[in-house]
């Protein structure tokens, strides 16, 4: 947010809904604002107390939340009186300087009290719609009035689809234009497939969920006897809490079925992957749902997802990934036997395959980075004043709601004078920021232990010394990362031997995916990639993580890029985000390293997609690279994505256009004979060249050189 960006919030997420509940909206609020302080936002959470967890606690990367003492009324939702929260979160809202209060869920009271209460102090509002609702019975007419109050002048929606988008502007009679739709997301890393986990003596059907009617249990309750009946080798696995959890427990006794089903309980977030990977089929048969968190994490993991068809389900998961039923017993009943004729034929796709094209629909970055968008928008607009507030609630909610409520906001706003006038805001003790551009708790340095210190100093003594005083190697900060990663990083060769020594890790990963050698590839010692490799380092761990060699060539740290690729690297392997070595050396005009990347045997015209290096190289105005590619037999016609060659990114009457031009006409026949040779030697040319018995000019001819 420095140096001319976008300006940063101070934003505060309300909900009665967050950890440690565990849930689709609690995940959504957690990850959203840690993605958020990661783009350099000051934001904290306020929710109500849960048991003994009371007043203000710290979580990962500085995340303050607000544990409030007020009562619960029915299912983690607080009882409200409208007015009796408004001095408690007045005084956060003061004291923390929030500029907009982003409320979570239809279901939470807090939320809507965070609102109302936000409008009248003269605070942009946003709130997200994690819920679908009817609209015919009791329930359902009550909760879309209220939120056709909460929701009337709120300065943005967002909802997390776009059935959901039809529902809440249906429901609350808005204007379609100020409601966006972003979208849930998961972290890929947190869910990755294990098929070792599962036993495949066995099929076992997954089911993580709120025990609660909503989430279709009685649907559960009517597949389970069937299908076990049916199928011996059929297990289930419940994990999850609520008062339905007494219907599958009656199931269970009255099928006999204690060996076969299995309920888990409560799980905390952390250990829901767990739980995941033991399966290979997973059931949703949730009855209402606007984007359903579970069948993505589930899908992540690398199984087959079963779910019904309601609400924005249909949008989540591509037709491949998942078999949609009507909400019946006998539906889902026949979606679970066609998955498990999959299983058993072997038609299914692989956990790994499964979780590379999951990973690549949904990140939290992405959401996080579509919600500022939606607070810059926010931030410009204009706050209603009292008396358009008043008139707003009562043409848009009727005549009687709208009366009642245009009542309350001014008991409302009295309310709010007299507790200024008890306890000016001036006087108010401002909070030290925990995020945001001047927060204390930075996210680099939160839980970093003195063998961190050490190693990333290079300071070997003292390294040694915490070492034999029992300090573990292996500790690593809340972003995951290991005293080894620092080491690499300051590019400490005889730290990291230490470290290495002593039982590191050598294929740590933070939670960014980043490993030991990337970070030595960061730093360019050529001397700590070596010896990470001596030590057993995989120079990838998997396609969705930094690459190293990627990482050495875009910084021109060419001994690096040598070191890999001499330990059987792949020379062309490409990056989803970066393309191959080649590309990359082309993109960041590194002319040493795209020579030496030619000279071991790169495909040159292997890319980025339809992209080529040539491309790149045209792009970047880099005479000399063009050169250098041409001469290696680059395909001038190639054509990219927008059907442009690279003639056609070249600037007009530039000396790269020049070059372009020149090589445009057939090679020479001295040309064609180089490059059909080395065709034929394949990679190995340099070294296999020799071997032709040559005259030394028509080898150094070959060769280039």
């Amino acid at each position: 947010m420095e140096g001319g960006g976008p300006a940063a919030h101070s934003v505060c997420m309300v909900s009665d809904f967050f950890y440690p509940n565990m849930g689709g909206v609690e995940s959504h609020v957690y990850q959203l604002s840690q993605c958020l302080i990661e783009r350099g936002h000051k934001v904290l959470v306020v929710t109500h107390a849960y048991g003994h967890r009371k007043g203000v606690r710290y979580l990962t990367s500085g995340l303050k939340v607000y544990y409030l003492p007020l009562k619960v009324m029915y299912n983690q939702s607080t009882a409200t009186t409208l007015f009796h929260s408004l001095p408690l979160l007045r005084y956060i809202f003061v004291r923390e300087r929030v500029t907009i209060v982003h409320a979570h869920s239809s279901f939470s009271a807090m939320a809507h009290d965070a609102l109302f209460h936000a409008k009248t102090m003269g605070l942009r509002t946003v709130f997200t719609d994690h819920s679908l609702f009817g609209f015919a019975d009791v329930s359902s007419v009550l909760t879309n009035k209220l939120l056709t109050v909460s929701l009337c002048d709120t300065n943005h929606i967002i909802c997390v689809s776009y059935t959901s988008k039809e529902n809440t502007v249906l429901r609350a009679a808005l204007d379609p234009r100020i409601v966006s739709v972003i979208p849930n997301a998961v972290d890929p890393t947190d869910f990755t497939p294990d098929p070792s986990r599962r036993d495949d003596s066995t099929i076992t059907i997954v089911v993580v969920s709120r025990l609660v009617y909503r989430k279709g249990i009685d649907l559960l309750s009517g597949i389970i006897p069937e299908l076990c009946q049916k199928y011996p080798e059929l297990h289930f696995l419940v994990g999850g809490e609520g008062p339905k959890r007494i219907v599958l427990e009656e199931v269970r006794e009255r099928y006999q079925l204690h060996d076969r089903v299995r309920l888990l309980g409560g799980l905390e977030h952390q250990d829901v992957r767990n739980v995941l990977v033991q399966g290979h089929i997973f059931l949703n048969t949730s009855l209402t749902e606007a984007f359903c968190m579970a069948i993505v994490e589930a899908a992540s993991c690398g199984l087959q997802v079963v779910s019904t068809r309601v609400g924005g389900i249909p949008e989540v998961l591509p037709e491949n990934l998942i078999i949609l039923c009507e909400p019946s017993v006998k539906s889902l009943c026949d979606g679970l036997e066609k998955a498990i004729a999959q299983l058993r034929s072997g038609t299914l796709p692989s956990p790994e395959t499964v979780h590379n094209e999951v990973k690549a629909f949904y990140t939290w970055r992405n959401v996080a980075e579509r919600t500022e968008k939606v607070y810059d928008r926010v931030a410009d607009e204009v706050v209603l004043p009292m008396k358009e507030r008043l008139d707003r609630l009562m043409t848009h909610c009727g005549p009687v709601t709208g009366c009642i409520f245009a009542f309350f906001a001014v008991l409302n706003f009295l309310l709010l004078m007299f507790l200024r006038w008890m306890t000016p805001d001036s006087i108010i003790d401002v909070a030290i920021d925990a995020t945001g551009p001047k927060g204390a708790w930075t996210k680099r340095w939160a839980d970093r232990s003195p063998l961190h210190d050490a190693a990333f100093q290079g300071r070997l003594l003292s390294l040694k010394t915490l070492i034999a005083q029992g300090f573990n190697v292996n500790l690593v900060t809340t972003d995951r990362v290991s005293a080894l990663h620092e080491a690499c990083l300051g590019g400490h060769v005889a730290c990291a031997k230490v470290l290495l020594e002593n039982g590191a890790q050598v294929n740590a990963v933070t939670i960014d995916g980043v490993t030991p050698l990337f970070n030595a590839c960061c730093s360019g010692s050529a001397a700590c990639v070596n010896m990470l490799l001596e030590f057993g380092a995989k120079a990838q761990l998997g396609n969705h993580l930094p690459s190293p060699i990627h990482e050495a060539v875009k910084r021109g740290h060419r001994e690096c890029m040598e070191t890999l690729l001499a330990h059987e690297v792949d020379i062309d392997q490409e990056d989803p985000q970066h393309g191959t070595p080649l590309y990359m050396a082309c993109t960041y005009q590194r002319t040493e390293c795209v020579k030496k990347l030619l000279e071991l045997g790169a495909n040159v015209n292997v890319g980025k997609r339809l992209e080529t290096p040539l491309h790149a190289a045209a792009r970047k105005s880099s005479v000399e690279i063009v050169v250098l590619l041409t001469d290696y037999g680059a395909n001038l016609k190639c054509r990219n994505a927008d059907l442009k060659c690279a003639l056609d990114l070249a600037m007009p009457h530039s000396k790269v256009e020049q070059a372009l031009l020149l090589r445009e006409g057939p090679a020479s026949l001295a040309q064609l004979c180089r490059l059909c040779i080395r065709r034929c030697l394949g990679r190995s040319c340099l070294y296999t060249a020799h071997k032709l018995h040559l005259p030394e000019p028509l080898e150094n001819f070959l060769l280039y050189r």
